[in-house]
C-alpha cells in the first residue's frame, strides 16, 4: 500500500514500489510476479521481493502460494498494459482528428481566398466603371465651370 493510505507501519511509497517492480526484471522469475526463485549451490529459495520474505524450505503450499500470485499478477500486468495501449490509442486518435481538423480549415480557408481571386476581376471591373463615370461626371463639372468663368 501507497504512504498515508493505509497508516500502517508497513506501508510503502510509491517510488518504492516501482523500484521493487523494476528490481524484478533483473532476477529470475515470472514477469510482474513478485516472486523469485534462486537457486546457488548450497540450496534453492523462493523470495518474494515486495514483503521481503523468503522461504528456503520449499513445501507444496509456498509452490501453490507463488503460482497463484504469479498468476494474479500475470493478470494485473496484462491488464496494465492492455490499458497503457488504450489509453497511447485513444490520446494518438484525438491528435489525428484534431489535425484532419486543422488541415480541413486550413483547407477550406485556401479554397475560399481562391475563389476570391476568381471573382476579384469582377470588382475590380466595377471599380473601374465607377471611376470612368466619376471622371466623366467631373468633366462635366470642370467644363460648365469653365464656360462660367469664360463668360464673365
Amino acid at each position: 500500500l501507497f504512504e498515508g493510505m493505509a497508516g500502517l507501519s508497513k506501508s510503502m511509497t510509491k517510488g518504492r514500489l516501482r523500484e521493487l517492480q523494476s528490481l524484478s526484471h533483473q532476477y529470475v522469475g515470472e514477469e510482474g510476479s513478485p516472486w523469485k526463485l534462486y537457486a546457488c549451490s548450497s540450496r534453492i529459495q523462493f523470495h518474494n521481493i515486495s514483503t521481503g520474505q523468503t522461504i528456503t524450505a520449499i513445501k507444496k503450499k509456498h509452490i501453490r502460494q507463488a503460482v497463484r500470485e504469479n498468476l494474479h499478477s500475470c493478470e494485473i500486468l496484462k491488464a496494465r498494459r492492455t490499458f497503457a495501449e488504450m489509453k497511447q490509442q485513444a490520446y494518438r486518435s484525438m491528435w489525428e482528428q484534431h489535425a484532419a481538423k486543422t488541415i480541413q480549415y486550413m483547407y477550406r480557408l485556401w479554397k475560399g481566398r481562391q475563389q476570391v481571386k476568381r471573382k476579384l476581376w469582377i470588382v475590380d471591373r466595377l471599380r473601374l466603371k465607377k471611376r470612368e463615370k466619376e471622371t466623366k461626371a467631373a468633366q462635366v463639372i470642370q467644363d460648365a465651370f469653365r464656360r462660367r468663368i469664360d463668360e464673365t
